[in-house]
Parts: structure tokens; sequence; C-alpha cells
């Protein structure tokens, strides 16, 4: 492989993972702190479904997908595999 195929493979793993624990983080974190309130009554709604679902999974997800297609389109590059005697 190509020192430079090697390198950009590297840096779209990086990005990957950084990516990857923030979304888990979001979604773990606002999950943990705004799931169960003490009073049930105090639950709000957005579009329908509990706030905490919104803000703490609905948001993060098409986030993620945002950023999903962005990497794709601008991150990731092409490379020819190399040909191997077998």
């Amino acid at each position: 492989m190509k020192a430079e195929t090697i390198t950009q493979a590297r840096r779209e793993f990086v990005y990957i993972l950084i990516a990857w624990t923030a979304f888990m983080a979001w979604v773990i974190g606002y999950a943990k702190w705004h799931a169960y309130p003490a009073d049930p009554s105090q639950i709000r709604l957005t579009f329908g479904m509990p706030e905490w679902v919104f803000w703490g999974i609905v948001v993060p997800w098409a986030a993620a997908t945002a950023f999903t297609v962005w990497f794709a389109l601008s991150v990731l590059s092409d490379h020819d595999q190399e040909e191997s005697g077998d």
C-alpha cells in the first residue's frame, strides 16, 4: 500500500471514531439526565413525543446522518487497489 493511502485511511478512521464517540455520548448522556424525571407529570412533548426522545435520539441521529453524508461526499477518497501477484 502506498503511504498516502494509509495516511488517508487513518485520517478517515479518526474522523469516524471522534464522530461516533460524540454522538454516542450525546445520546447516552442526554437520555441519562432527562429520560426519567422525578415527577412524570413534568414530561413535555415535542412533535408528539417526549422532549428527551426528540433532543436525545431524533436530533443526534439526524445530525449523524448529515455528518455521514458530508463525510462520504467530501472526506472519503477513492484509491485504486494495487495489483497483487496472486
